[in-house]
């Protein structure tokens, strides 16, 4: 079974009644992805995930880690529904 990978990125968020509220946009290497719309969000036991899409009309699941301070990509997709199986960044 494959393992699978997460990959850190560095998160601008919106913070009004809490900290990391709304993540605004983000960078994934020195690529700035600029959130277009957040399609959903929800809550695990230790992380707050949000699908969105990107600015490059591609879709993303991105998690913040409430414990480490972390935000990760964790699922990506373009717009012709093809995965990408890695960033060359």
């Amino acid at each position: 079974m494959k393992e699978q990978q997460f990959f850190e990125i560095k998160v601008t968020c919106y913070e009004g009644y809490k900290a990391c509220e709304k993540p605004l946009s983000f960078y994934w290497g020195i690529k700035q992805i600029i959130i277009k719309e957040i399609i959903d969000q929800w809550q695990g036991e230790d992380y707050c995930y949000f699908k969105i899409l990107g600015d490059d009309d591609a879709l993303y699941i991105i998690r913040h880690d409430y414990n480490l301070f972390e935000w990760q990509v964790i699922y990506w997709k373009t717009l012709n529904d093809k995965i990408i199986p890695s960033l060359d960044i």
